[in-house]
Order: C-alpha cells, then sequence, then structure tokens
C-alpha cells in the first residue's frame, strides 16, 4: 500500500516542478527532547531523511538545512531558506514534550499567523494525516518560531508526536513507524 501510494504521488508530481526545504530540528549540542538513547535531532533527521527520499523518487527537489549532526542556529535555517529562493515550501520537523500531562500526543502543525499560505500547507499536512487515522493528529496552530517568522516562502513546523507520551515515544522510536509518519507528510 504503501509503495503504491508513493508511485501514485509521484504520477501526480510529474508535471510539477516543486522544490522542498526540510529543516531537521535541533541538531549538534542542541539535542531537543527525549533521553541519550534517542534524542529528538537523530529522530527529527531519521524522519527528515525518509521524507527526502520520498520527495526525491516523487520528482520534488529538496533542500536540507543540515545534512549532519551540526549545530545550526535559527537565524541560519532561515537564511539558507531565504537564499534559495526557488523553494516553494520549508517545512521544519520536530517532536514535542509534555511536562504536565503524559498523556497528551499527537501530530501537530503550526504556521505563522497571517500566512495563508502557511495556514492551507498546514492544513493540508493535518487532513491527510487525519484521513489515514494511522496517526493521531491535533491539529493546525500558530506559533511565533523563529523559521515561520522569518522565512519568505511558506513556512510549517511539524510537531510529529510527543515524547512524553510512553506509547507516543516507543512508536516514534520504531523506523516503520517513522516511515508511516514521512510518508503521510509527503502525501499531505
Amino acid at each position: 500500500d504503501d509503495m503504491q501510494m508513493l508511485i501514485d504521488l509521484k504520477e501526480m508530481m510529474e508535471q510539477k516542478e516543486l522544490t522542498i526545504i526540510l529543516d531537521a530540528g535541533h541538531g549538534g549540542n542542541d539535542v531537543g527532547t527525549g533521553d541519550e538513547s534517542y534524542w529528538e535531532k537523530d529522530l527529527n533527521m531519521d524522519i527528515v531523511l525518509k521524507m527526502k527520499d520520498m520527495l526525491s523518487y516523487c520528482g520534488v527537489s529538496v533542500l536540507l538545512t543540515r545534512d549532519g549532526d551540526e549545530t545550526l542556529a535559527l537565524d541560519k535555517r532561515s537564511a539558507f531558506a531565504n537564499e534559495h529562493e526557488e523553494a516553494d515550501y520549508f517545512v521544519s520537523v520536530h517532536c514535542n514534550y509534555c511536562e504536565d500531562d503524559a498523556s497528551v500526543r499527537g501530530l501537530e502543525c503550526y504556521y505563522w499567523e497571517g500566512s495563508e499560505q502557511g495556514k492551507n500547507y498546514a492544513q493540508s499536512i493535518i487532513d491527510t494525516v487525519a484521513l489515514e487515522d494511522k496517526i493521531i493528529v491535533r491539529g493546525i496552530k500558530t506559533d511565533n518560531f523563529h523559521v515561520l517568522r522569518e522565512t519568505k516562502m511558506p513556512a510549517i513546523l511539524i510537531e510529529t508526536g510527543y515524547l512524553s507520551n510512553a506509547e507516543e515515544k516507543k512508536n516514534l522510536y520504531d523506523d516503520t513507524y517513522q516511515k508511516t509518519v514521512a510518508l503521510f507528510l509527503v502525501k499531505g
């Protein structure tokens, strides 16, 4: 089913020229959340690399803000995006954590308030993921994240799930689940 979905996406994308910048959140000294067994920075990179492979297969040009485990300041991420005027979208991938309630779970998609294109892109991601009923969805939200505010193209920040939720953490640490997340983000 997953391969057929990719084949269908590839056929849909044949007539489009699209460039997407993928940003694996955190990196280097900035480990994000999680623990030493699997930091958020590494999980984000694993999902981004899966997305890159799938998008490339579909004929989409993909640029990465980082392709290794390096520390990359937020202004460098937005500057990289803005230097690539050919890019149609900017997608930053993260994981969430809720200290107050370990039952909170689900994928969230953020956009910069006032960006109608960002809102539409975020809604497309959420609608696609929600339709498949394989990933819990919490919806779209706005926030004052640097990479959303400072990028010139439509931008979204995806929180793929909550590492504070034991079941979701187990899922996010699983390679097959990561592929599922990547596939539905690509489809969206």
